[in-house]
């Protein structure tokens, strides 16, 4: 297999959805040292400029078939693999696991060319991953850079947006789905040294193999969220972004991509991490806070209360921000909670009373509570809602269940799947997970399921992570033989995803 992939190599065909699913399938069941001198060969082609044949029209082009010279295209080969998943997954490949050079190499031939990557549905996740693993601080300061140029455009784009939101919350399972996450989480098996279920991306192959070490999200070299604060803070990125907001608050507000990333921008991303880098941030808050405190009728949009998607944002910016909390009731609820009491509007003034800050929650309790005693407010028709939405969506560290839960659901998981209770191998290399429902149930190779389970168990359900983190366990365990089995057939309708 190896002696036909290098034939297609050495023609430089490289550029065909079918030869990645070739090279992607015996990189599955390649040794250690054949993977990396696959990945090796494999990055000088992705980087280099792709032949665009041009054919002459006419009769002629009928008749002789004749075509014109070949000319070599400025666009590297790894953009146009961009369109498809296998293009995704041998991207993320060379990335992950070639050496620093071959890094670099893929960092330099992307310049002037993030943007398109970044505004593409596979290429916006070769981006995340790229921030995540690139540790020269000039590399990634070029890819910042570019998309610092066209901020605008990036914000307000369902796929631009997801690479700043990476660089505030770090897989953040409300902005990635978890077909993305399967992706960033993507590895070649022979090169991953442990499955670290609490590590944000995999540890790979040793560097003495020519791999590299340093491709966690939060790497040891690197702490994450001073890793966070350079791409944001020392780049002036994050600057850059508040202006950007402050100039376009009112259409960010109200747009469903937008509102995300004015949520992070407006906290500070996770866990608050950028609290107090910079005074401009009181600045948002009242750009919001001014938006918010105009009269109904002044709105050719909805208000801000009652618009469906600026509703919702304002109100997790009260939780999770009392200074915003603090700047919002100054100027805009202050006085006037009995306008907003009802409706969708009614949401934002009970997140005072919800608040989780007793601070917050002295701001507007004195006003509130004989709106609550009259039956105008209804706080806690809201917290049910809010608890299950939190669930579903949120990974915040606030909706984790407890480790304790996860151990007993775990252990009770793994001892049905060892003693044959719910099936998982049914075949030689023939997977399931016994914990899909029916209509989502579909046949695995060991690596798709192992993928799988890894992106499930970061849900934040105790149930459905344990599952998923004894389903690993099982697997590594009990049938590592599928791991490193070298003549399983080429199945490419079973391949992940």
């Amino acid at each position: 297999m190896a002696t036909v992939i290098q034939t297609v190599l050495e023609k430089g065909i490289v550029e065909y959805s079918i030869v990645h699913m070739v090279i992607l399938e015996y990189l599955i069941i390649a040794d250690k040292t054949s993977a990396l001198d696959m990945i090796h060969q494999l990055v000088p082609h992705l980087t280099r400029g792709t032949y665009a044949v041009h054919e002459l029209s006419g009769l002629n082009r009928l008749s002789t078939k004749s075509k014109e010279k070949e000319k070599r295209s400025s666009e590297p080969l790894l953009i146009r693999i961009m369109q498809t998943k296998e293009g995704l997954k041998l991207g993320l490949v060379c990335l992950k696991h070639g050496r620093e050079k071959d890094r670099k190499r893929i960092s330099k031939c992307l310049k002037g060319q993030i943007m398109k990557l970044a505004l593409n549905g596979y290429g916006c996740l070769f981006v995340i991953c790229l921030l995540s693993i690139v540790d020269d601080t000039e590399l990634y300061t070029e890819v910042v850079d570019e998309l610092t140029k066209q901020l605008k455009e990036l914000i307000f784009d369902k796929n631009g947006r997801r690479p700043l939101l990476q660089l505030f919350h770090p897989l953040c399972s409300r902005y990635l789905t978890p077909s993305d996450l399967v992706f960033l989480n993507y590895n070649v098996p022979s090169l991953v040294s442990k499955v670290n279920l609490d590590s944000k991306l995999d540890d790979v192959a040793d560097k003495e193999h020519g791999g590299s070490e340093d491709t966690l999200v939060a790497s040891d070299s690197k702490d994450l969220i001073k890793r966070q604060q350079e791409l944001l803070v020392k780049s002036e990125l994050y600057e850059v972004l508040i202006e950007t907001c402050i100039e376009n608050v009112g259409e960010l507000l109200r747009t469903n991509f937008g509102k995300d990333v004015l949520y992070e921008v407006a906290v500070g991303g996770k866990n608050n991490f950028l609290e107090g880098v910079t005074d401009r941030i009181h600045v948002l808050h009242n750009a919001i806070a001014c938006d918010a405190a105009r009269p109904r009728t002044d709105y050719i949009d909805e208000h801000a209360f009652d618009n469906y998607h600026s509703s919702p944002i304002i109100r997790r910016m009260i939780f999770d921000c009392p200074a915003f909390a603090a700047t919002l009731w100054k100027k805009a609820l202050q006085g006037k909670c009995k306008l907003y009491a009802d409706g969708f509007s009614s949401r934002v003034v009970a997140a005072y009373l919800e608040s989780p800050d007793s601070r917050v929650k002295d701001l507007a309790k004195s006003e509130l509570q004989p709106l609550i005693d009259g039956g105008i407010l209804k706080p806690q028709e809201h917290k049910a809602e809010e608890e299950k939405s939190a669930m579903e969506c949120s990974s915040d560290e606030w909706s984790e269940p407890k480790d304790t839960d996860i151990g007993d659901y775990a252990k009770k998981a793994y001892m049905d799947m060892k003693s044959g209770k719910l099936v998982v191998r049914f075949g030689t290399d023939r997977f399931t997970c016994p914990f899909c429902p029916r209509k989502k149930k579909q046949e695995y190779r060991y690596s798709g399921l192992l993928a799988h389970a890894i992106s499930q168990s970061s849900y934040h359900a105790a149930k459905v992570k344990a599952n998923h983190q004894a389903l690993v366990n099982h697997l590594e365990t009990d049938h590592a033989d599928a791991a490193t089995s070298s003549s399983m057939p080429v199945r490419h309708k079973l391949m992940l995803l």
